[in-house]
């Protein structure tokens, strides 16, 4: 994906974070160490959203125990949120999460018995997708850039 940029872009950029191979949506790029440690480190909890379809409908009981924890490898991990895109197709739920473990969103569904069918980033750190399709990418605006840096 950085081949497909490195034509276009004067100054060498690398990834703010990371997606699944599977998973869709918003990646940061820049050349600002300082920025990517800010937006990456657990401990700031950078909020990240996301759009998940899964194999069968979301119950509520299975999701508030996503947002209170499941213990999985001996650790409570949890989702900050979980909400039903459409309350008609139960199966679409956004996810808000801050951490960056491997694969979290997967794993957490997993773990109750469903599985993540589709699954795409819509925002990262405040920053949102818009009108852009996939593969599509643009520059930040000097507001987005500056939310950031006051992270």
């Amino acid at each position: 994906m950085l081949d497909f940029l490195d034509n276009r872009l004067k100054e060498k950029v690398f990834p703010v974070g990371r997606l699944d191979r599977n998973t869709t949506g918003i990646l940061l790029l820049t050349n600002d160490g300082d920025l990517t440690y800010r937006l990456t480190h657990p401990s700031l909890k950078i909020k990240k959203v996301y759009h998940a379809t899964l194999d069968k409908s979301l119950n509520k009981s299975d999701a508030v125990n996503l947002v209170e924890g499941i213990i999985i490898e001996q650790e409570s991990l949890s989702f900050d949120s979980v909400e039903f895109i459409d309350f008609q197709n139960k199966r679409k739920v956004e996810v808000v999460i801050h951490s960056g473990k491997y694969h979290f969103i997967k794993i957490m569904f997993e773990k109750l018995g469903y599985k993540v069918i589709y699954l795409d980033r819509v925002s990262f750190a405040g920053i949102v997708k818009k009108f852009l399709k996939r593969g599509e990418w643009r520059y930040l605006n000097q507001q987005e850039i500056e939310m950031l840096k006051k992270m």
